[in-house]
């Protein structure tokens, strides 16, 4: 009974990250299209200014696509978990974990270069630099290939489908059933899942946590200068009245990101390393309990949560990236409304009577200068 209401919950949980997540992400992805057209058909080719807020719709964007991609093996996991056993083949088994896992690692360098970005725009000089572009699709190209392309090797390569006899029904027949594992050699394990914790978890949280701290700081000891200038009494009572808004809301929202993204991840990336680390200490009957067991099912099934949330924490409740998208449809819908006024005021208000005398006027005279000249 306690098995069975496992597999239920997982399976919920699973079809509703799948629903929730997939329409999110699909509404991002088209508000943002429609966002960059309008954008790029109406930009100025003179300017030559850096466009934060289009790099970071563009960040985004990318965020987005590789969610979705990442929510799209829902499907066959929800399947694999109902059956008990992996439906499709050796090479649909390599697909699945290459997709599944290389959207994972793609969502969490995509953050990662977000906070760079971030703090180089606020914090440095950088957006006025030359070479900017450069130094944007640089990092994403090293950090792919150092985060996603060499962990993802030996993913696709010692995945593979084995058989497993288990029982039919929970009788005493048993059946070879093919599962998708992945099977590493014993002596490539450690090295091979140090490499992945460093480069997946490690370091991507302390680039992330080093960004946001030295941005909100910079931006407060920024606050703090421009009130020493206007002569600001500087009691702490009174710098806690004068701090404005969007301090509070910077901080806020990087609180919101660094703990989702803590919470989502740290778990899997824990239950990951966890053998390795009771390996050493002589623990390893603890991977028999059961209470690990439900704790490593939780753990895996987060990862596909901070896939369907992060279309809410970077799009619904980023403000500028709300505003953007909401100005731009106000903006057409105002454009289309003023182009219509305007037609309407350019009509001239005569009487139709008025307008057709003129007309048939007009009509009469040329006929007229037609025969005079058909005389002449």
């Amino acid at each position: 009974m306690g098995e069975m209401f496992k597999v239920y919950f997982l399976i919920c949980v699973y079809i509703a990250t799948f629903i929730f997540g997939s329409i999110g992400n699909i509404w991002v992805i088209v508000s943002f299209i429609r966002v960059i057209k309008t954008t790029n058909s109406n930009k100025n080719k003179s300017l030559r200014t850096y466009n934060a807020a289009k790099v970071t719709r563009c960040f985004v964007l990318i965020l987005a696509v590789t969610d979705f991609v990442v929510l799209l093996t829902l499907p066959v996991t929800i399947v694999n978990v109902l059956l008990r056993y992996f439906p499709l083949g050796s090479f649909y088994c390599r697909l699945h974990t290459a997709i599944d896992q290389s959207g994972k690692l793609i969502s969490i360098v995509i953050l990662m270069c977000m906070s760079i970005e971030r703090y180089l725009v606020v914090c440095t000089k950088w957006r006025y630099s030359s070479t900017r572009k450069l130094a944007t699709i640089g990092p994403l190209v090293f950090a792919i290939i150092i985060c996603v392309c060499i962990p993802l090797y030996p993913q696709i390569r010692y995945t593979r489908i084995t058989y497993v006899p288990l029982p039919i029904n929970d009788t005493t027949i048993i059946e070879n059933k093919t599962i998708c594992i992945y099977n590493i050699p014993p002596e490539w394990a450690t090295t091979i899942t140090n490499y992945n914790f460093f480069t997946g978890f490690a370091m991507p949280l302390t680039i992330m946590s080093i960004c946001y701290i030295m941005l909100v700081k910079h931006v407060k000891n920024k606050f703090k200068r421009r009130s020493r200038n206007k002569n600001y009494d500087k009691s702490s009572s009174m710098m806690l009245i004068n701090t404005p808004k969007y301090i509070f809301k910077l901080t806020n929202s990087i609180r919101r990101i660094a703990i989702f993204h803590f919470c989502c991840w740290a778990p899997f990336w824990i239950y990951s390393i966890a053998p390795q680390i009771l390996d050493i200490f002589g623990g390893k009957w603890i991977l028999r309990s059961p209470w690990y067991n439900t704790g490593q099912l939780i753990a895996n099934m987060l990862p596909y949560v901070n896939s369907a949330g992060n279309c809410i924490l970077y799009a619904f409740l980023n403000h500028d990236v709300r505003n953007n998208i909401t100005n731009k449809r106000n903006s057409d819908t105002n454009c289309y409304n003023k182009y219509i006024n305007n037609t309407a005021n350019q009509i001239p208000l005569r009487k139709p009577t008025t307008s057709l005398n003129a007309h048939w006027t007009s009509k009469k005279n040329h006929n007229n200068e037609t025969q005079k000249n058909e005389i002449l």
